[in-house]
C-alpha cells in the first residue's frame, strides 16, 4: 500500500463517519413567554420583535 492510498481511505472513512453529525444540525428554535404591562398584567395579542444578533436578521409580529 502506498501512503497516498492509505491517506485517501482514512479520509473517506472519517468523512463517512462525520456525515451523520452534519445531518443532525437543525436551524430551528422556539420562543415562548408572556408580555406584562407595568402593573404586572398580561398584555394579550402583544407584538414581539426578535433579532438574531449574529446575523442581524429581524423577525417581528410574533403574537403571544
Amino acid at each position: 500500500m502506498t501512503k497516498r492510498w492509505l491517506c485517501s481511505v482514512l479520509t473517506l472513512l472519517v468523512l463517512a463517519h462525520l456525515r451523520g453529525y452534519a445531518h443532525a444540525q437543525v436551524e430551528q428554535g422556539a420562543i415562548t413567554g408572556r408580555v406584562f404591562d407595568e402593573g404586572g398584567g398580561v398584555v394579550p395579542g402583544a407584538g414581539v420583535t426578535v433579532t438574531q444578533t449574529g446575523t442581524g436578521i429581524i423577525r417581528d409580529s410574533f403574537r403571544i
